[in-house]
């Protein structure tokens, strides 16, 4: 089975799933310690893609460190 549009075969597809899933994993890593938790943020990082979960999580780490700063 190819996609013919991306030309792209069975171990391509391989790689770029392995890749998105290590993607998600790290998300939820760096999401771990926010209001999310980390199966918030592999959730969030599911259902939208890495990079805007990746942003949405840095907005909550920063509102949440200047809570902590007063």
């Amino acid at each position: 089975m190819t996609l013919a549009f991306l030309n792209l075969g069975f171990p391509e597809l391989i790689l770029v799933g392995g890749l998105g899933l290590l993607l998600i994993i790290a998300i939820g890593n760096y999401g771990r310690n926010t209001a999310l938790g980390y199966t918030g943020s592999i959730i969030l990082a599911i259902f939208s893609t890495p990079i805007v979960a990746f942003l949405i999580i840095s907005i909550i780490k920063g509102r949440e460190n200047k809570r902590k700063s007063y």
